[in-house]
């Protein structure tokens, strides 16, 4: 996918500003991000969530190495994550 189509995306979800790993969003954000870019490169939502995720987790991988020892995989990893990002709200 290209910036100019990150562009449309974000137009087309009627949200606008930078979006960075810092950055805390609503879930509703997201949910319009998803639909857009359904509609924009005709994929079913599931489609692109499953896009997203296997194209993000490499990354995230690279990034935060640490967070993802002692985990087989991603799909166990993302499993573990309310546990290391929300302990205190359960």
């Amino acid at each position: 996918m290209s910036f100019h189509s990150w562009e449309q995306i974000l137009d087309e979800a009627k949200l606008d500003g930078v979006h960075t790993s810092l950055g805390n969003y609503d879930d509703a954000e997201m949910a319009a991000l998803v639909e857009a870019a359904s509609r924009r490169l005709n994929l079913s939502k599931a489609e692109v969530l499953q896009w997203f995720g296997t194209r993000a987790m490499p990354l995230l991988k690279e990034r935060y190495g640490s967070l993802f020892a002692g985990h087989p995989g991603s799909r166990n990893f993302i499993r573990s994550v309310n546990k290391m990002i929300h302990p205190g709200w359960r």
